[in-house]
């Protein structure tokens, strides 16, 4: 018997990476064997998204602080992996003005996989050196304040010509993101962020996220636990701005602003702020809802309403936050089998059905 306990348990612990493992595998499959080859960009950019949500969901998410600066790391991330690949033939001819303190990037050339680490590692740093002031505040100026990072980034990248070719585009980034490399970063993001929510680390973190004061009273470091927690997410974000460039492999710093903090903060509201499996059920969710609003768009409507799909995606946004404000998860990872839950209409009819039979056996 107590073995058996051991094994549930252990069982139940890996429950919803297991769960989440398998949903990211049917959307992998589909698009090796069953959908035609135009979709392979569509799940290939859905599994770099799914990296980027759960960078912001292991910090948002557990935190409750709505970081509106994340994709600022996954900028940080994607243009040095760029300088780490680029051949040094073209890095040579095409940045001539690179500052004297940074032209040994001149002559290195690193694979993708070790870049891509260097990347992440890099944006964790950048976070570690400003967590000190963020990490203090809570709620709106919490916000404000990871807004402003956004800003700072992008303005560096704009300004920045020599390092960053500033409004122009970064050319000869290799193009080495493949599906199954996205895919496979993102079942380790999967693993990341729920490690780091079942640890003890995590609950403390969200121990503050529920009741601040109750929190402190009992010995969390609330200042040091978010902290970690936002270094953790930077680095997730670092990867997932790497395999972004990797991917686009011509890009500038407007496509990391606001159109993409949008884009990530919806898909992890919609889904469930609270919950890893509301992150990857967000990134689904929208990223087909997006696809058929898109396919509408330039089909039926022949492109006379532009921007209707933003259109419809933000009145979504509005009507999920009115009418279930947890997300579609409600916050939730995925209950065990033995878990589930009756839905309230159903057990409501139960009931009713319940109280019938009662009265005809009255009678």
């Amino acid at each position: 018997m107590a073995t058996a306990s051991r094994l549930e348990n252990l069982a139940r612990q890996l429950w919803v990476p297991a769960v989440l493992w398998v949903l990211l595998l049917i959307v992998y499959f589909l698009a090796q064997f069953v959908l035609s080859a135009q979709y392979t960009g569509i799940v290939l950019n859905l599994f770099i998204t799914t990296v980027l949500v759960l960078g912001l969901q292991v910090f948002s998410g557990n935190s409750g602080i709505l970081s509106f600066g994340h994709i600022a790391f996954a900028a940080l991330g994607a243009y040095l992996s760029a300088l780490l690949t680029i051949p040094v033939g073209i890095k040579r001819t095409t940045f001539l003005e690179m500052p004297g303190f940074l032209k040994w990037i001149l002559d290195v050339e690193m694979g993708t996989l070790s870049s891509t680490l260097v990347s992440g590692l890099f944006a964790a740093v950048v976070a570690l050196i400003v967590a000190t002031p963020i990490v203090r505040l809570r709620g709106v100026p919490a916000g404000i304040a990871t807004l402003a990072l956004l800003v700072i980034v992008f303005t560096f990248n704009i300004q920045t010509t020599s390092i960053t070719r500033g409004t122009s585009t970064m050319i000869g980034v290799p193009a080495t993101t493949t599906i199954s490399s996205a895919f496979l970063w993102a079942l380790v993001a999967v693993v990341v962020a729920f490690a780091y929510q079942a640890s003890r680390r995590g609950m403390r973190l969200r121990a503050s996220r529920e009741n601040e004061a109750a929190a402190r009273s009992v010995g969390v470091n609330v200042p040091f636990e978010r902290g970690v927690g936002w270094v953790l997410s930077a680095f997730l974000m670092g990867v997932g701005g790497a395999l972004y460039g990797h991917y686009i492999i011509a890009f500038s710093a407007g496509e990391f602003y606001f159109a993409a903090t949008f884009n990530i903060v919806l898909m992890l509201v919609i889904g469930g702020l609270t919950s890893v499996s509301g992150a990857v059920v967000g990134v689904i969710f929208i990223t087909v809802v997006k696809e058929i609003l898109r396919n509408i768009e330039n089909g039926a409507l022949d492109g006379r309403y532009p921007g209707l799909t933003e259109l419809v995606l933000a009145a979504i946004l509005i009507f999920v936050l009115v009418k279930r404000p947890r997300g579609l998860t409600a916050g939730h990872e995925i209950p065990w089998p033995r878990d589930w839950a009756m839905p309230r209409w159903a057990s409501r009819r139960r009931g009713a059905a319940a109280a019938d039979n009662q009265v005809a056996d009255v009678t």
